[in-house]
């Protein structure tokens, strides 16, 4: 049996405009594969990318937070508890019975002043490059614990043996060599762990013992070196905060809720 085929059917495939669209639909799909594993490769070398600033950033150190320092005091207050309670007899009675309470007072500096240097490094593997640095930071401030002094509602006694400055940083393994601490111009040791990981998780402490229990008011100074990656960060606590960061890194970005009030690049 024969079949006869469309003529329209025969002249719409012949068409010129239809062999174009086909060949123009082809080339597109052709296109696509070589943008199709380019696409595949940038992927992929991101993702190398991050792996690798990951690891630098486990081994060099990571984004650093500097935080602080507190000084942290706890005392003891004395209250007198007063009661007048019933006897089986129907004879009131005064009972007087003392009460102590411990409390920490965490106390922020009257100034805090932060100069920072920093100087750039590039650890490279293979082919991927990762920014690092080595920071030079120099904490200077005082604090001032006279209203503690003060009379409140009770008897207060301080437990100066206890009274210790804590200092909150995000990477604390990533601390060089040459670190120290002054207060009131005497150096002071420092000791792993901030003594309050549920106020500070990460940083490290410095026992003052009783060298708080002569004055009010104290001068500190903190000489840290410490490495980094990504970026580094300040929190103004002090009642009046001034920073100042210099770098040789020629692109810096800015961040954080307080930006700074002018920069030279």
């Amino acid at each position: 049996m024969n079949e006869t085929a469309n003529p329209d059917r025969r002249r719409f495939i012949a068409s010129p405009l239809t062999r174009h669209t086909l060949i123009v639909g082809l080339m597109i799909l052709l296109m696509l594969i070589p943008l199709f594993m380019v696409g595949g490769v940038v992927n992929e070398r991101s993702h190398y990318q991050q792996q690798v600033l990951q690891d630098v950033a486990a081994n060099w150190g990571g984004k650093q937070t500097f935080t602080g320092p507190f000084l942290v005091i706890p005392y003891v207050e004395h209250l007198t508890s007063v009661d007048t309670v019933t006897d089986e007899k129907g004879k009131n009675k005064v009972i007087t019975k003392d009460v102590f309470n411990g409390h920490t007072l965490i106390l922020l500096p009257e100034k805090l002043d932060i100069r920072a240097k920093l100087n750039e490094k590039h650890r490279k593997r293979g082919i991927y490059d990762a920014l690092v640095y080595n920071a030079k930071l120099n904490v200077t401030g005082s604090f001032d614990h006279e209203f503690l002094l003060e009379s409140g509602e009770g008897d207060r006694r301080i437990l100066w043996e206890q009274v210790f400055l804590m200092v909150g940083l995000s990477d604390t393994k990533a601390i060089n060599s040459g670190t120290t601490v002054k207060w009131d111009g005497d150096s002071v040791n420092l000791q792993p762990g901030t003594g309050l990981p549920d106020v500070v998780a990460q940083g490290f402490h410095v026992p003052l013992d009783e060298a708080t229990s002569n004055d009010t008011k104290h001068d500190f100074q903190i000489e840290l070196n410490l490495r980094g990656s990504d970026g580094l960060f300040f929190s103004p606590l002090g009642k009046t905060t001034t920073t100042v960061m210099t770098s040789s890194w020629q692109h810096p970005s800015f961040q954080g809720d307080l930006l700074p009030k002018s920069h030279d690049i």
